[in-house]
């Protein structure tokens, strides 16, 4: 079986850092950056947080000082699925298009 992709990991691991804003802030989110860090690496972070805004929502949404959910965790708790390779929000799978 192939490991589970995790954004809120894969963007550590290109040295961004990922917080929710305040509300009335322009976004969800506040994105930070490691020193040194090039304009190539910021271009990567920036396409995996609009590819999983929604996800990265769920990973974030948590008591301050908590630390975010990992999308493991979020599977265990049914909060997330896995259908054809591509993560499913439950509540989203019933919706009609259109």
């Amino acid at each position: 079986m192939a490991s589970l992709f995790d954004p809120l990991q894969k963007i550590h691991s290109l040295c961004g850092y990922v917080a929710l804003c305040p509300r009335g802030d322009n976004g969800p989110f506040r994105i930070t950056y490691g020193e040194g860090i090039t304009s190539a690496r910021r271009e990567r972070i920036w396409r995996i947080v609009r590819r999983y805004e929604r996800l990265l929502l769920l990973q974030l949404d948590v008591p301050p000082g908590t630390k975010p959910r990992t999308v493991q965790q979020l599977l265990v708790g049914g909060r997330l699925r896995v259908v054809d390779g591509r993560y499913v929000l439950p509540e989203a799978e019933g919706r009609s298009g259109g």
